[in-house]
């Protein structure tokens, strides 16, 4: 498993888990499952996590590419929806 942090903010920060095998004869890394949080003091924001894609590119490398909506509230309405994606190459842990 890997912890990505994708944005960090004073108070929060938004992480990628991205969850592997590895197979033993090859050592060859193969993808199962991953999620995106918002963690720390969330207080008016909520993070919507849209579409998370992984692409392996060899046995030490996978690139990822995460888009969501961070929405912003008031007195329990959402006041601002901000479109966010998140790219980039992490290696493999």
């Amino acid at each position: 498993m890997n912890s990505i942090v994708l944005e960090d903010n004073l108070l929060n920060t938004v992480n990628l888990m991205v969850f592997y095998t590895i197979e033993d004869s090859t050592q060859k890394a193969f993808y199962t499952e991953s999620n995106s949080m918002l963690t720390g003091f969330t207080g008016s924001r909520k993070w919507n996590p849209d579409r998370i894609n992984i692409h392996f590119i060899d046995n030490k490398h996978y690139s990822y590419n995460v888009n969501g909506i961070m929405e912003w509230y008031f007195l329990k309405s959402v006041i601002y929806k901000e479109l966010k994606t998140f790219k980039g190459i992490a290696e493999i842990k």
